[in-house]
């Protein structure tokens, strides 16, 4: 009922249309979803380079290293650890039914 609903509101040719449209929507979020994970990988390197020189940081520099650690963390902690990259593999699924 509701596809016919559809295709009488956009014709017989909209169909195909709407394909397309969800088809180039999902590019688009996988592209997008891409970015973000380059991003996330850029970051936590340029912070374990400023990780192994925190030594070698004055006070101001070693109080951003600590800020931009400390956000790094809070945003990772808000985000989960949703596909499990996380996870220790000897420490086993938490969540996890038992076997």
């Amino acid at each position: 009922m509701l596809m016919a609903a559809l295709r009488r509101a956009l014709g017989t040719d909209g169909i195909p249309e709407l394909r397309t449209m969800m088809a180039s929507a999902a590019e688009q979020l996988d592209a997008l979803n891409n970015r973000f994970s380059d991003l996330i990988a850029d970051v936590r390197a340029n912070n374990e380079i400023l990780q192994t020189k925190a030594g070698q940081l004055d006070e101001e520099g070693q109080a951003a290293l600590d800020r931009l650690s400390a956000n790094i963390a809070a945003f990772d902690a808000e985000v989960g650890d949703k596909d499990g990259s996380e996870q220790d593999p000897a420490a086993g699924d938490e969540n996890a039914p038992p076997q």
